[in-house]
């Protein structure tokens, strides 16, 4: 069980968007804060060492940035069912309703055109 998060970041950041989407799905407690600056870019720098949207603060005090790295570290905590394996089952899924289509679509205009043609 992860323990609540803090996520800085801004409402119209799509990475932002994107962590709490994942904190949302992973149903990981977190609380937004919107960064404000240039107060909060000090405290950035000085906590990671750049400037970086969206930052997630753990439980115990360490900072993270980059939102891929951000994912792959909670998969790696989380046991459970990893995300990464629905969304691979989800686009399998996808795909293999997409390829019985287009086959559906083909013979559906191969029996259009072959009646047209004996017409």
């Amino acid at each position: 069980m992860i323990n609540k998060v803090t996520l800085y970041g801004s409402n119209i950041s799509y990475f932002t968007g994107k962590m709490e989407n994942y904190f949302r799905v992973r149903r990981i407690p977190y609380e937004f804060k919107n960064m404000q600056f240039p107060a909060f870019e000090k405290e950035m720098e000085k906590n990671v060492g750049v400037m970086q949207m969206p930052a997630v603060v753990l439980s115990d005090g360490r900072w993270m940035t980059d939102t891929t790295k951000m994912i792959q570290w909670f998969e790696n905590e989380i046991n459970d069912n990893k995300i990464i394996e629905m969304i691979r089952k989800i686009i399998e899924n996808i795909d293999r309703g997409f390829r019985i289509d287009i086959r559906i679509r083909m013979h559906t205009r191969a029996f259009w055109f072959i009646l047209i043609v004996m017409v």
